[in-house]
């Protein structure tokens, strides 16, 4: 990702999250009690230097990409772009997934292998700007991209690193190979599934006011119940609820930066009341305000060692 782009989402108060390896499968779980190993930017929106698919294995949660949320399922794919701010919730006190992280330079090396006519870094650049790439699997094909992660893993030792890469390219091929038979499939998209994705955009500007139920209706002249009942069958969430959500990722955001008072947080999210913003806070992040804001300062001191700092300015610099 170009220093422009990390720059404008760093404006936009989107946590960068720097990848390392140039390829590789990574795994993320939350436990029973709810705990998950992720590092503060994971957990909430934010953006990295890689192309993402993420593949759920157990439990469920869901996916934010943008301003459109997916409900992730065992066997649910999703690709996102290094270019897509998004954040993945677990829903299941137990879930399980797995994400498939490499950068378009990678693939460059195709480009050079005699026979290999398929451009895959010209498809993946494009891929998404005007299809959602969201797939799933049967129980069949479940097995068989289970069989690949294990073939994945088990390469390692001499000469293995080859093999390895061989491995990651059949995953990664055989996710493409669904991802265009979906959109194939799906050409022919109906009215009510863009109502969701129109009633977002307009909260996404207007979260700041006191927007309601009835403004978003109006403003895409369909009834409070149609739109209240299309958008919960399409992302899991009340239209109320998502302005509430959308209003406390904002505050988490602002939260993160020390010299920000929680009273300012509250003021600055489109809160109108600031028992309403308390409460909400402490049931959706699971602590109170100053709480979060204690947590994720220590957490990132902890988390940002002084050798990994100099490593990623040193790689900003390059670029």
């Amino acid at each position: 990702m170009s220093n422009e782009k990390i720059n404008f989402f760093k404006e936009q108060n989107f946590p960068y999250v720097p990848i390392y390896a140039k390829y590789d499968v990574s795994y993320r779980s939350f436990s029973k009690d709810g705990v998950s190993h992720l590092s503060p930017e994971e957990t909430v929106l934010h953006v990295s230097n890689q192309i993402h698919i993420y593949y759920v294995q157990n439990g469920s949660g869901i996916l934010q990409i943008e301003n459109k949320q997916y409900t992730m399922n065992p066997g649910n794919f999703i690709l996102v772009q290094d270019w897509q701010v998004h954040q993945f919730k677990y829903k299941d006190a137990e879930c399980r997934y797995c994400v498939l992280q490499f950068d378009l330079c990678t693939l460059d090396a195709l480009k050079n292998i005699p026979h290999i006519e398929t451009d895959l870094t010209s498809w993946i650049f494009n891929i998404g700007k005007t299809q959602e790439a969201f797939f799933s699997l049967d129980e069949k094909q479940i097995l068989l991209f289970n069989e690949l992660l294990e073939k994945y893993d088990r390469h390692k030792g001499f000469c293995m690193d080859i093999l390895r890469f061989s491995t990651f390219l059949e995953l990664i091929v055989f996710c493409f190979v669904h991802i265009k038979k979906t959109f194939k499939a799906d050409l022919g998209k109906t009215k009510k599934e863009s109502i969701s994705k129109k009633a977002m955009n307009y909260i996404d500007l207007h979260y700041l006011e006191n927007i309601t139920l009835e403004d978003i209706a109006n403003h895409l002249f369909i009834s409070k119940k149609y739109l209240n009942n299309v958008f919960k069958k399409e992302t899991n969430f009340t239209v109320k609820n998502y302005i509430i959500h959308r209003r406390i990722i904002q505050a988490k955001l602002y939260l993160r930066d020390q010299n920000t008072s929680v009273q300012e947080a509250f003021s600055s999210s489109g809160f109108s009341e600031y028992s309403n913003f308390f409460k909400h806070f402490k049931k959706i992040v699971g602590m109170t305000p100053k709480q979060y804001q204690k947590y994720f300062l220590s957490y990132q001191k902890k988390y940002y060692q002084p050798e990994l700092l100099e490593k990623f300015n040193s790689d900003l610099t390059d670029e």
